[in-house]
């Protein structure tokens, strides 16, 4: 099974023992621009669960006023732990090196330079036009970067030239509007590149690794196309300078087109590696970009469309991605549900997370063998059947406890099989798919379709108990509606009631949930409202996210109004006002109102068993409604130290 991904190939002097390639992940786990054991731990967790190669991201770019990584000469002794611990499992690492150029993430324009002074749509700020010098200064840097990284036993470098970073902004004639040898002709375009490659295989020589993450297809006007960039990449490879070509496609104003979340389909974009390799480019492609499942990477490598698998969020949400597969369990990898909250997470500066997986980024603490077996097994009863408490469940039976879960409704998941419905959100529900077959697996005793009494969980006599009963959705609050009905998204998405023609989603949560209530009931038919008293409209989901979000609404017709909130209800106009200004004016004809956000803690049952067993927890929504990682995490923790 999986022959051809799990079969070795070289890439220029080195051999990877399988096609899966863990891609550059920013994870923020370095310590103050060192190598630090957290980091280390990250990667020995990927490297046991099976990756071939690794692509280890550099956190700032080369030669701008900062050392990064690789830039100093301190960095080499951490580097050369890093590749030290890679290579006694036999797995090659490769360090990349980027600059971001005009691109940034923050909410201050900070030093920005590019090949002209045009501004990113997305990022904003209009970057310094670099002289010639200043281009070979990031060159020098990066030949800099990768001597250390060689001397450092790293096995090679990839240069980041896609996603709308420097090099690709050169090459991008959106971005590039010089007029000297770096601009006009694609030949031109290409200089920077070349000069920094054949720098560095000058300085490194042939049993150094070099591989180029090259983009294609920007998705803007005027910008690069992938017609070009085959052209691109042929030439480049035809130098002899490169060992691999990693594909990639958009920019920063096309950004959820290289991050693509669960309103994409699998694959989306294979098209783009698969052209690449058709041309015969005489090196290793990688291609990218939701290849959530192992049968999907193997489709791609008996095609023909690449050579080597990226992956980069399916390993942040299962880090055993690639021995589940090698070993025929393929059906037990907890697939990556989409949402982008770990790139926004280090986007802001936070260290790597996954909404799924709490291990994700605490493997020093949680990963490879720390769950460990209890010497005297425990009676423990969870109840609640949601994330939280299947999560508690698992890792509770895992360290060898005798587990018994109660849930209310008849079947298992919680508030995600729920939002699970709406059709872009679907991806979720995987999420409750690997929680409940993960029961039977560890053998957790399930009785669904019982709310657990006090009396009902002490005739277990449990040693333990962990409440994570959720929160109940409320629809007090907004005052006296007379004739305008209010309804609660679970109502909406299991069609207890009846939201009529024009409908009102007040949205106080900020995230997936109003904008995923307002996008259902448009597809339904009705005329939406969506109002907020925040800035924006889904304030906490994911940039990458949030772009697609507010294009299918507006697709729908759905009629945004941030910074506002219900005032009163006359008759079957609902009146509303700015929430600064106070003016206030009518939507008229509201057939219902839809409350988001307003839930509250069931946590009746923790407190009523508090101080009267041995040991009494309560997690996630139970204790205060929040997320599914809050409660996921809070669960695996109570699982852990019960």
């Amino acid at each position: 099974m999986f022959e051809t991904l799990f079969s070795p190939l070289q890439i220029g002097p080195v051999t990877v023992r399988n096609r899966v390639m863990h891609l550059a992940t920013r994870t923020l786990l370095h310590d103050r621009n060192q190598v630090s054991d957290r980091l280390i731990a990250f990667f020995e967790e990927r490297v046991r669960g099976g990756v071939g190669s690794i692509v280890l991201s550099q956190p700032r770019p080369a030669a701008r006023h900062a050392e990064p990584v690789a830039y100093g000469r301190d960095t080499i002794p951490g580097l050369r732990l890093l590749a030290h611990a890679m290579h006694r499992s036999g797995v090659p690492i490769f360090g990349q090196l980027n600059d971001s150029g005009r691109q940034h993430r923050t909410d201050a324009i900070p030093f920005l330079q590019g090949p002209s002074p045009v501004p990113c749509p997305f990022s904003g700020g209009t970057p310094h036009e670099m002289t010639v010098d200043e281009i070979r200064a990031v060159t020098a840097g990066m030949v800099v970067s990768s001597r250390h990284l060689q001397e450092a036993g790293i096995d090679g470098v990839e240069i980041h030239g896609a996603q709308g970073h420097l090099l690709q902004q050169f090459l991008s004639p959106v971005s590039n509007h010089r007029t000297d040898a770096y601009g006009g002709s694609l030949a031109n375009r290409l200089r920077f590149h070349l000069e920094t490659l054949g720098g560095i295989r000058q300085a490194c020589g042939p049993e150094f690794v070099i591989g180029l993450r090259l983009g294609v297809e920007e998705f803007t006007e005027g910008g690069l196309t992938f017609a070009e960039a085959r052209l691109a990449a042929s030439t480049i490879a035809a130098t002899g300078l490169i060992d691999y070509l990693s594909i990639s496609q958009a920019n920063f104003n096309s950004i959820a087109k290289f991050t693509p979340d669960r309103r994409d389909p699998p694959m989306p974009y294979v098209r783009y590696p698969a052209g690449i390799r058709a041309d015969r480019p005489g090196v290793p492609v990688v291609a990218c970009g939701r290849i959530l499942e192992p049968a999907q990477a193997e489709q791609i490598l008996q095609n023909g469309q690449a050579d080597l698998i990226g992956l980069c969020r399916p390993l942040l949400a299962d880090a055993d991605w690639a021995r589940k597969a090698f070993e025929g369990h393929a059906s037990e990898i907890r697939r990556c549900i989409g949402c982008n909250q770990c790139w926004s997470w280090t986007g802001a500066g936070r260290p790597i997370a996954c909404v799924e997986n709490p291990v994700t980024g605490r493997e020093l603490e949680l990963g490879g063998d720390t769950l460990r077996p209890v010497e005297t097994p425990r009676r423990v009863v969870v109840v609640g059947g949601g994330p939280g408490g299947m999560e508690a469940a698992r890792v509770a039976a895992m360290r060898g406890h005798r587990v018994t879960l109660f849930e209310r409704e008849t079947r298992l998941g919680g508030a995600v099989v729920d939002a699970a419905v709406v059709p872009s959100q679907a991806d979720v529900g995987w999420l409750a798919e690997f929680l409940g077959d993960e029961m039977g697996r560890t053998g957790v005793e399930v009785r669904l379709g019982v709310e657990a009494s006090v009396d009902e969980v002490r005739a277990e006599r449990p040693d333990a108990v962990i409440v994570a009963c959720g929160a109940a959705e409320i629809r007090d609050g907004l005052g006296d509606t007379g004739a305008v009905p209010v309804h609660t998204p679970v109502e909406i998405l299991r069609h207890t009631a009846a939201a009529g023609d024009h409908v009102v989603v007040l949205d106080e949560d900020g995230y997936y949930e109003g904008c995923a209530i307002a996008e259902f009931l448009a597809q339904r038919g009705a005329r939406v409202h969506l109002v907020t008293r925040f800035f924006e409209v889904g304030r906490e989901i994911p940039t990458t996210s949030l772009t697609t979000t507010l294009g299918a609404l507006d697709r729908l017709g759905v009629e945004l109004v941030p910074t506002a909130w219900l005032a009163r209800v006359e008759g079957r106009d609902v009146r509303l006002a700015h929430y600064y200004s106070g003016r206030e004016w009518s939507l008229r004809d509201v057939d219902s109102l839809v409350h988001v956000g307003g839930r509250s803690a069931r946590n009746a049952l923790y407190l009523a068993l508090r101080g009267t067993l041995p040991e009494v927890r309560c997690v996630g929504d139970a204790y205060m409604p929040r997320r599914i990682a809050d409660a996921v995490r809070e669960g695996h923790a109570a699982g852990r130290t019960v």
